[in-house]
């Protein structure tokens, strides 16, 4: 009994050395959404950890936030994403389907939530024929109102 104590106490010691040390390794990540739509949204994205509450993005606003991926609890991010016209849709900003990069870019579209990078992951709205009928067709061709900021095609 006697060697048991004095061998967990060392032990102890030793796990909260290396948590210690783990935060300084931790890395910084950014995730971004920005609002291509004509219209605003309405944003709310969340982790086990963390919830970043409801945010109202006008046309072309973005909002960011930062984190830590070490962090227990932060290894998941998605986003639920409201417009008006019906449209809604829960997606994965980081961690899940999303790739567990640093500094995310989703994109808020006429066609869904785009990522831009070379994993091209796109996450369709359910039914978006309505909202392409009601939109301009030289903004739901190109979003020609920006070029700068945006791909076109």
């Amino acid at each position: 009994m006697v060697f048991t104590v004095y061998f967990n106490i060392p032990l102890t010691l030793i796990c909260l050395l290396s948590l210690i040390d783990a935060r300084k390794h931790r890395r910084p990540n950014e995730i971004g959404v920005v609002n291509l739509l004509d219209r605003n949204i309405k944003l709310h994205c969340q982790s086990m950890k963390t919830d970043m509450h409801d945010r109202f993005l006008n046309v072309h606003e973005r909002f960011s936030f930062k984190f830590y991926d070490i962090d227990r609890g932060d290894m998941h991010f998605w986003c639920d994403v409201y417009a008006l016209g019906g449209l809604d849709k829960t997606f994965d900003a980081f961690g899940g389907f999303a790739p567990l990069r640093t500094n995310l870019t989703w994109f808020i579209r006429v066609n869904g939530v785009q990522l831009d990078s070379p994993e091209a992951i796109s996450f369709p709205w359910r039914d978006s024929s309505a909202l392409l009928a009601s939109i301009p067709r030289t903004i739901a061709s190109g979003f020609t109102r920006r070029p700068g900021l945006l791909k076109t095609g």
